[in-house]
């Protein structure tokens, strides 16, 4: 006679119950991962999205040009006059002798360029009449100067008298005196010359 087999516990239901138990944990644990990776994901979005501010900053300094900063001034003479007129912008670039504003004391400062210019002509034309001078006497030293050579010659051979030798050598002395005295004066002409000029050269400035 055979014997029926055994199918299971006597009243239990078998694994599978703990079997499912544990699937829908796995997928439960699966699911909220997923979730939280989104969740992440759009917060990274989101700050991406978002445009960052310029942070700000403080300190104290000062703002100078690359090229650095220019004086510009008057002189002395000028520290208190008023401008007129000013005649560039701020932020304008300029050249190197462009005029930059127009002083109140325009007027006397034109009448003192003309001034100037004027001794400059002046000054000119006593130094031409002077070098004119200062080779007359040249010439005039020299024709002495033989004279008074001959004279003595002619005194050591007893063709001419000691006087005359005398009256010869003063008048080569005269000669020497004259051209000396033109000479200085051609030094204070010249000096005369520049001192104008650099008041000319100041009165443009």
């Amino acid at each position: 006679m055979t014997m029926p087999r055994p199918t299971g516990r006597k009243g239990g239901r078998g694994p599978w119950p703990m079997v499912a138990a544990l699937l829908a944990l796995v997928l439960l644990a699966g699911l909220g991962s997923r979730l939280l990776q989104q969740r992440q994901q759009k917060q990274v979005e989101a700050r991406k999205a978002v445009p960052l501010l310029p942070r700000q900053v403080s300190a104290l300094g000062r703002i100078e040009p690359r090229g650095g900063i220019s004086q510009v001034s008057v002189p002395s003479s000028l520290s208190n006059d008023r401008v007129r007129e000013i005649l560039v912008k701020e932020g304008q670039q300029v050249r190197k002798g462009q005029p930059l504003a127009v002083l109140e004391s325009i007027d006397t400062l034109e009448s003192s360029v003309l001034k100037s210019e004027a001794e400059i002509r002046v000054a000119e034309s006593k130094l031409a009449a002077q070098d004119s001078v200062i080779a007359r006497y040249k010439a005039d030293l020299g024709q002495a100067s033989a004279e008074a050579r001959r004279a003595e010659q002619l005194f050591a051979a007893g063709a001419t008298s000691a006087n005359r030798v005398e009256k010869l050598q003063a008048d080569e002395s005269s000669a020497k005196a004259q051209l000396a005295e033109a000479i200085a004066t051609k030094a204070t002409l010249v000096e005369d010359l520049r001192s104008s000029r650099a008041s000319l050269d100041k009165d443009k400035t």
